[in-house]
């Protein structure tokens, strides 16, 4: 019913095991549970999982309902297309990044080949690996791009390269963002000390 909330309508078949589900649940995500009945229906068997510790229980709880929340931002048309728009453009940009290196390489083959690489590389990295996916992103760019006839020594030179155009200023982006905030807190605690000795 709409007035009633979401743990009041699974408590006779999921909440009883675990009241602190519930109350979690009735605090935080009372009001997009209830306009979405797909988290509605995942409550029951998040709750009532009996081998798994409380804990474990709210943390899934609260993941899958973030998850519902987030795909609920994408329901409006018009936000949905803005949305599409820019993975087109975002995949567009990659896409030729890709063949931007494979023409810089004078790679023999289809001028589809380093498109197939990009979707070979971006599948491959779905596949547990080292952080940066190296090896795995590697090995399938490679095959990708020698599917369409590249030689093996340009195709390896290939997805090292775009490998490393992806990777690289990702990570130093990163750092620094990881890097700035703890400057600026070293520089305000040294003008503060140094305030204090003056005073």
């Amino acid at each position: 019913m709409p007035g009633q909330s979401a743990c009041a309508i699974t408590r006779p078949v999921a909440c009883w095991p675990s009241q602190g589900l519930c109350a979690l649940h009735e605090r935080r995500h009372h009001a997009s549970v209830r306009e979405n009945p797909a988290s509605l229906r995942l409550l029951p068997f998040l709750s009532a999982t009996p081998l798994l510790p409380e804990s474990v229980r709210a943390r899934g709880l609260r993941l899958a309902v973030q998850l519902f929340d987030s795909l609920l931002i994408v329901r409006p048309v018009g936000r949905a297309l803005v949305l599409l728009a820019a993975t087109v453009v975002g995949w567009g940009l990659e896409g030729s990044a890709y063949a931007c290196v494979a023409w810089s390489l004078g790679a023999d083959g289809s001028a589809f080949a380093p498109w197939f690489a990009l979707a070979t590389g971006t599948l491959a990295t779905m596949i547990p690996s080292s952080p940066g996916y190296v090896g795995t992103f590697d090995y399938f760019a490679v095959q990708g791009l020698t599917a369409f006839g590249a030689s093996h020594v340009v195709a390896l030179t290939f997805a090292l390269l775009v490998h490393l155009l992806l990777w690289l200023p990702v990570t130093i982006v990163g750092a620094l963002f990881l890097v700035a905030p703890t400057t600026r807190r070293a520089a305000a605690s040294e003008r503060a000390v140094t305030a204090e000795r003056a005073a």
